[in-house]
C-alpha cells in the first residue's frame, strides 16, 4: 500500500501556499483537520480544502475532508449499483479534486498514482506518479511561470495562447464564410442591367 512521503509533500505545500498568498488570496485555503483519511491525511491536516473561488488546479477545486468523503461514498455507491468494472471506478481511489461537472482528481491507495476520472470517457490519464510528485510538480510550475493566473483560472500560458489562437481562427473562418454567403447573395452588376433591360423591353412592348 502507498505511503505518502510527508516531508516531500509538506515542502511542496509550503511552496504552493506562498504562491497563492502572493498571487491569489491570503485566505484561500481552509485550515487543516486531523481526521482526514489516508493517503490524504497529510494533505487535509494542512488544508481542509479551499475557501477561495479560483479553482485550485486547472478547473478542479480542492476538496476538504467531508467533501472528499462524500464524493467517494457517492462514487462507490453508483459503481456498485451500476456494476461498473474497477477500470471505470475503483474503490481504491480517493478523490481530492472535483470540477463540479463529474470529473475528479483521485489518488490510488495501492500505488499512489494521481489519476483523472472522466465521467464520460473510459480513459484515466495518469497526472502524476504519487501525491507528493503531483504537488511538487505543481509548485514548480507555479514558481516558474508555467502556470499563471488569468481571468480567475490558473492556466498554462502556452496552452492558453494556443487555445485563444484556435478560437480566433474559428471566429475568422465564420466571418469569412458569412461574407462569402453575403457576396453570393448580392446581385451582380450584369444581373441588375439585365433586369433593367427586361423591364424596359416589357414596358416598350406593353406600350407599343
Amino acid at each position: 500500500m502507498y505511503r505518502v512521503d510527508s516531508s516531500a509533500l509538506s515542502a511542496a505545500l509550503d511552496r504552493i501556499e506562498r504562491w497563492f498568498l502572493e498571487h491569489v488570496d491570503p485566505d484561500y485555503f481552509a485550515p487543516g483537520r486531523a481526521d482526514g483519511l489516508e493517503p490524504l491525511h497529510a494533505l487535509h491536516a494542512r488544508w481542509d480544502g479551499q475557501r477561495g473561488g479560483v479553482p485550485f488546479y486547472d478547473r478542479f477545486t480542492l476538496l476538504g475532508v467531508e467533501e472528499a468523503a462524500a464524493e467517494r461514498a457517492m462514487m462507490d455507491e453508483v459503481a456498485t449499483d451500476n456494476e461498473w468494472p474497477a477500470s471505470w471506478w475503483s474503490t481504491d481511489w480517493r478523490p481530492f479534486g472535483a470540477d463540479g461537472m463529474g470529473q475528479l482528481l483521485v489518488v490510488d491507495v495501492r500505488d499512489g498514482r494521481v489519476l483523472e476520472f472522466l465521467h464520460d470517457d473510459d480513459a484515466r490519464p495518469v497526472v502524476a506518479e504519487s501525491l507528493e510528485a503531483f504537488f511538487t510538480t505543481y509548485a514548480k510550475q507555479l514558481e516558474s511561470g508555467e502556470r499563471i493566473l488569468v481571468d480567475r483560472y490558473i492556466v498554462d500560458p502556452v496552452e492558453q495562447a494556443a487555445m485563444q489562437a484556435r478560437l480566433d481562427a474559428a471566429q475568422q473562418a465564420r466571418r469569412d464564410a458569412q461574407a462569402e454567403r453575403e457576396r453570393r447573395s448580392r446581385p451582380t452588376l450584369g444581373a441588375i442591367f439585365a433586369a433593367i433591360a427586361l423591364m424596359l423591353l416589357v414596358y416598350w412592348w406593353l406600350n407599343a
